[in-house]
């Protein structure tokens, strides 16, 4: 009956409200962490000399120390480490890989960490103009859009790369729904236009 029920919500609201007395200071300390990370991720990004990049660079990773389930904070690293790559097949290939495996495993519904794996790929292939690597940056670009359907730069690769394996053909469909949902790229416009003589 409604006395009854109006008795047992009440019931329900004071465990209820225990739970939320005792949140509060786990929900602070985790908005507090999150601050810290976003201006720790500004502070990088604005940084333009080596001191203020490594100082930069010290501070996300003591973030990242604290808030370790944040894969921006792989990305990040990701694309720290990415132009020093030479092989593939190295440490630092190796380094990177993992990097972006931790970053998918913390977040699988994250594409940016897939697109860094995609990247890893990309730029290992442009070393040796190996198709198997560009092949396997394309498997990466895909599978950031199956988590994230209309994100633009996962598009964009997935044009760029089947024009690395000399697919025009898709490579210019691709750059067509790109344009489509994302226009005024200069680089896609002027490729579609050279892909379309």
């Amino acid at each position: 009956n409604l006395t009854g029920h109006v008795k047992s919500v009440r019931i329900g609201i004071l465990p209820a409200r225990i739970a939320s007395i005792l949140l509060i200071p786990l929900l602070g300390a985790v908005s507090w962490l999150a601050i810290n990370s976003v201006m720790a991720e500004i502070s990088l990004l604005k940084a333009n000399s080596p001191p203020n990049i490594q100082a930069s660079i010290a501070s996300f990773e003591d973030a990242q120390k604290r808030q370790p389930w944040q894969s921006q904070y792989y990305v990040i690293e990701i694309f720290r480490l990415l132009p020093s790559l030479t092989a593939i097949e190295s440490s630092l290939g190796d380094e990177l890989m993992e990097t972006a495996r931790k970053g998918i495993d913390v977040n699988p519904g994250d594409p940016e960490t897939r697109l860094a794996l995609g990247h890893i790929y990309r730029t290992g292939a442009s070393i040796t103009n190996d198709s198997n690597l560009y092949r396997q940056a394309l498997n990466a670009y895909k599978q950031a859009l199956l988590v994230d359907r209309y994100n633009q730069q996962a598009f964009r690769f997935v044009a760029l790369a089947y024009h690395d394996l000399g697919e025009d053909t898709l490579s210019l469909r691709w750059i067509k729904q790109y344009n489509s949902l994302f226009p005024a790229d200069p680089e896609l416009t002027a490729l579609e236009q050279q892909l379309s003589q």
